[in-house]
Order: C-alpha cells, then structure tokens, then sequence
C-alpha cells in the first residue's frame, strides 16, 4: 500500500525555553530538525528499506514554552496482507506501524490523544476508505502507534469488463444445444466458448495477487464455468457422433427408446388414447347388437408404434443437456451470489 501522510507530531522540549522579553518579543523559531532533539519514529511494515522520518533541513516550530511542533511528510510503502476470497467485492483491513526504535515505553510513548485528518484525503480510482482507527501497542518494548485502514475495492469496473462478460458467455454456450447436430457447427462454436473462457480465466488470475491461503469464490466460479463448458464440449463431439448412426445402420438402443418416450411423455398419451378407443369400441359392439343378434364384431386395437431413429434420439438429448445445464449454471449463479451477498 502506498501511502502519503503528514505526520503532525508535538511535545514539551525543557530545554528550548526561553524568555520573550529578553530577545526581542520573539515567541515562535523555525528551526531544523537535525539540530534539535527529534523523536527517531520509523516505519516498521515498511516494503523495502526503512528509514526515519523527516529530512535533514526540515524546519520544526519551537515555542517560548518549548513546545516543539514537528510536521514531516513522507511517501509510506507498506505492507498488507490480502484477503481476495470475495473479490471484487472484498474489503481489506491495512495498518501503518509506526514505531520508536531507539526508546522503550517507559522512556518515550504516543499521545492517545492522536487522530487521523482525513480533510486533505484524495480519491482513489480503485479503492474507498470505510473506515479509519488510531489505536497504540504499549505491550512491546518500544512504543508503537498503528494507524488503521478499512478499504473496499470499487467493483463497478470489474463487473462491466469481466464479471458481466463472463456470464453472458456462460449463457452462449448453453445454446450450443440450440444448434442442429447436422449444422457441423456445434462442435466448433462450443470451442469457441470454450476458449474464451479459458482466456477470461487467465486475464482474472494475472490481476488478482498471489495467494494460496484463501482461493477466491469468484475464481472457484470461473473454474466451474469452465469445467462446465468442458463437459458441453464433450457432449456436442459425442452428439455429432451419434447422428452417423443413422447412416451406418445401427439400430437405437431400448433405453434410448424408453428415453425418448419419456421426453415426448408418449406413455401418458398412449394410455389416454387407448381408453378412448375401447369406450369407441364398446359403443360401435352396442350399435351392431342392436340390429342383428346373431352378428358378433370384434374390434382390435392395434398401437401403431412410431419408428425411432438417432436423429430424433438427438434432438430429444439436445433437449434435455439445454434444460440440466440451464439449471447448473442458475444455481452456481445464484449461490455465489448469495455467498458475496452475505
């Protein structure tokens, strides 16, 4: 994290006291740091090489009562640890450790007076401050002073360019089902998909920091769509394959049949048309009865069974992978959404 803070620092220095009176009505000097008694404050999370802060020639404001007020500004680079399980919308907690290296508590310690100005705070494109705390640690040897930021990162951006695209691919290669087997385009268009989310999976993964200990929801939801898409891929070269049955003269397996059956519900219709025909024949038996005893009809009905060939056995299994996979991908949808959502 990348940080630049005024640090406005004052205490009680006895021995820059002095008496206006005797030198001029002289109530305030500017005077440098490196010639006074300065308190040696680093930072202790730094990323790279830490160092004091102020410089050399930075003037401090000394009072007649030797009150020293002390403002240096510096440019923290520090470090964070990085929760990115619900990215994009994650919030991160980071700290500015700033600590006495050459006191302990008992010889220097930090006002719990102190406070964070948050009136010179400039926008960040990418992240928002929640919140922001002051806290000391005075468990230690040396006096501490942690000054606390609550940001969450501004996810509008993420949703448009990757989030939203990303679903919207999901959903085109539900239609690869929608496409006839006959086409020859089923099998390319769902590795077109197929590819492009691999392609968003890898932009994700290069923008995201590395981090083994929590595996991002959103990440998992990526790799799911992907396996997903696997799967679709697989099943439209299998479906393609299928419809050359016809040509080869391979007859269409009984549970196929029964499959087939079961999508078009011909057993409800079946049994309901076969009710309606006895109720026919009974009637047309009652009518021949009544004009000539001796005459006896008797009336078969005869189920005339429609021929079932793989053509038929595609379509009704495209049919069917549009439907189970519609329902996978809204419920993956919509349980990552309420796990971000919570």
């Amino acid at each position: 994290m990348t940080t630049t803070v005024v640090l406005m620092a004052t205490w009680t220095d006895e021995q820059l006291v002095w008496n206006p009176n005797s030198v001029g009505y002289t109530t305030v000097l500017y005077w440098p740091q490196s010639e006074i008694w300065t308190p040696e404050i680093a930072v202790k999370n730094a990323f790279g090489n830490s160092k004091n802060l102020g410089y050399d020639t930075l003037n401090t404001k000394i009072y007649y009562l030797g009150i020293v007020s002390w403002y240096p500004n510096q440019v923290f680079v520090t470090t964070c640890t990085i929760d990115v399980e619900y990215f994009p919308f994650d919030s991160q907690v980071c700290e500015i450790q700033l600590t006495a290296w050459s006191y302990s508590t008992t010889e220097m310690t930090f006002s719990n007076s102190s406070s964070l100005d948050m009136s010179k705070y400039s926008e960040n494109p990418s992240w928002s401050v929640e919140s922001t705390s002051v806290n000391f640690n005075a468990d230690g040897y040396e006096p501490q002073m942690n000054i606390v930021f609550t940001l969450k990162r501004k996810a509008s951006y993420t949703v448009v360019s990757v989030v939203l695209p990303i679903c919207l691919l999901a959903i085109l290669n539900l239609f690869v089902f929608s496409l006839p087997a006959s086409s020859g385009e089923k099998v390319g268009y769902a590795v077109t998909v197929f590819l492009s989310l691999a392609v968003f999976l890898t932009i994700i993964e290069s923008s995201m920091p590395k981090n083994s200990q929590k595996i991002p929801l959103f990440s998992m939801y990526m790799m799911l769509l992907v396996v997903q898409s696997t799967f679709i891929t697989i099943l439209a070269i299998w479906l393609v394959k299928v419809l050359t049955n016809d040509e080869l003269g391979k007859p269409v397996p009984w549970l196929l049949v029964k499959f087939t059956e079961i999508m078009e519900m011909k057993c409800c219709k079946k049994k309901k048309q076969r009710n309606k025909v006895m109720d026919a024949s009974d009637v047309t038996k009652e009518k021949i009865k009544t004009f000539d005893d001796n005459l006896e009809v008797e009336k078969e009905d005869e189920d005339v069974e429609e021929i079932v060939d793989w053509a038929k056995v595609v379509r009704l299994l495209d049919r069917f992978f549009l439907l189970l996979f519609t329902f996978i991908f809204i419920i993956l949808t919509a349980v990552f959404g309420l796990i971000v959502a919570l």
